[in-house]
């Protein structure tokens, strides 16, 4: 990790649908290592677009991502996943799982299965 530079770099990221709609155009910001941010908007202003966008799961159609330094397009399925945890909000949550749970789930990338199971072969719980 290099704290000389953002944490996250959105580079004149443009997103347009397959009808050529426009659902983001040319978005540049900066993420330093470390910050919290919100990302609000009206229905429709294209927060999700950014969000799939952010986490890899789309393309841009123009501009780049960096995570680190790195471009986000050129990470592997796996390393990508050590720098990005993303929770759908489609997704329906499993009932069984407590949000630690699913804290340890997003760093699986991290740990791997072994150092997250305790004696009992349970998740061990990470927001203690």
């Amino acid at each position: 990790m290099n704290t000389n530079r953002p944490f996250l770099e959105i580079c004149k990221v443009s997103q347009h649908a397959r009808s050529g709609q426009v659902l983001l155009d040319d978005v540049s910001f900066d993420v330093d290592h470390g910050a919290i941010v919100a990302i609000a908007g009206p229905n429709g202003a294209g927060k999700t677009t950014l969000l799939n966008l952010m986490a890899g799961l789309q393309a841009p159609t123009s501009g780049h991502i960096l995570i680190d330094g790195q471009d986000l397009a050129r990470l592997d399925a796996a390393e990508r996943a050590r720098w990005v945890a993303f929770v759908s909000q489609q997704s329906a949550p499993d009932a069984r799982l407590s949000l630690c749970d699913y804290v340890a789930l997003g760093q699986l990338p991290i740990w791997g299965l072994i150092p997250l199971m305790n004696i009992n072969g349970r998740l061990r719980k990470p927001c203690r």
